[in-house]
Order: structure tokens, then sequence, then C-alpha cells
């Protein structure tokens, strides 16, 4: 992770502060409650949101996560975010988690801006199940748009992870792609929780 990608999150998000606190100063001047009701609402979801991504337990997950947040932005790809743990107790390094996430995320984004796809959304799943993490970007596919520069890289990605028993992979649909991994828990923290 570069720390010029950190600091330009850094930058846009008080940029964005700035932005929400003049608007709203502006609607309470024009005398305007309702609208400065609606857009504190629309701003707090977008917290929520980030505020998901910071609790992340691996720093280097969350970087990745923040990053990511802002290049999507700069593409105008919608981040739809489903995020149902915190990796609290992946057997992978961080840096080696950092690096994963940060190349599934690019790889991702690079597709949708470079493809002209309609659909700028992408979905970003995490989830926990009893021996590993699975993290998914899901994706739309418009015709005839070629995925196979992503396939290579993930395949790097894949050799990474592997080393610490995860994988990574590209499965492409008619309609739909996904970028996915899979990183593996501690066994000794399924015993203690019972999960």
């Amino acid at each position: 992770m570069e720390l010029k990608a950190l600091l330009e999150v850094i930058q846009v998000q008080r940029h964005d502060f700035m932005n929400h606190l003049q608007v709203i100063s502006g609607l309470v001047q024009m005398n305007k409650p309702d609208r400065v009701r609606d857009y504190i609402r629309e701003v707090s979801r977008e917290i929520e949101c980030l505020g998901k991504i910071i609790h992340l337990k691996v720093p280097e997950a969350t970087a990745a996560f923040l990053v990511a947040h802002n290049e999507a932005a700069k593409e105008q790809i919608e981040l739809a975010y489903r995020l149902q743990c915190n990796l609290a107790h992946c057997t992978i390094p961080g840096p080696e988690i950092g690096y994963a996430l940060e190349e599934a995320f690019s790889r991702a984004i690079g597709y949708l801006a470079s493809c002209g796809s309609p659909e700028r959304r992408l979905e970003v799943h995490l989830q926990e199940s009893q021996q590993r993490y699975t993290f998914r970007l899901v994706f739309s596919v418009p015709a005839g748009c070629a995925v196979v520069a992503a396939g290579d890289k993930m395949t790097g990605v894949h050799e990474k992870l592997a080393a610490y028993g995860g994988k990574a992979g590209l499965v492409m649909g008619q309609s739909e792609g996904e970028i996915f991994l899979v990183l593996p828990r501690r066994a000794s923290e399924l015993v203690q929780s019972g999960t």
C-alpha cells in the first residue's frame, strides 16, 4: 500500500467534510429545514458505510478498502457494501491480506472503468463461515468485453494466498463477473467461539 494513496483518501475525506458543512450552512441560511434533514440523512448513510470499513480488525484491509472506495468514486463507480464480519481471526498476515484486497479491487474497478459498462456498480461482500472468510466483488459484464488481464493478475494473488491456505480467482458468467478471495480462519477461535 502506498502512503500517497492513503494521503489522498484523507484529503478527499477532509474536502467532502468541508463541502457537507457548506451545503448544510447554505440550506440553513435559506431556511429549508426539511432539506437540511434530508441532506444530513444522506450524509449519515455514506458515513455509516465507511464506518463498517473502519471496524475491520486488519489495518491493511481497512487501508485497501478506503483506497478502493476513493478510486471507485473517481471512476463514478458505486460500491454496495455487504460486510458481515471483521477479519479478526484470519490466519493470513495483514500485509498479504492488504495486497490481495488491493489487487482484487484494482482489477474490478479497472475493468468497470475500461469496459464502458452502463452499470457502474460493484457489490462488495465479506462473509465468515466456520473455517474461512469469503471476500467477493460482483459486477455486471457487458457483452463482448474481455477480462483476460484481470484473470491473469488474480493468478499471482492466488499463488500468494495459497502459501497460507487461501485462494483467489475470477469467475465470469454471461452477464456477471466475480473476483473472489478465500481467507482461512484460526482453528482455535472456532472452538472457543463455537462457530
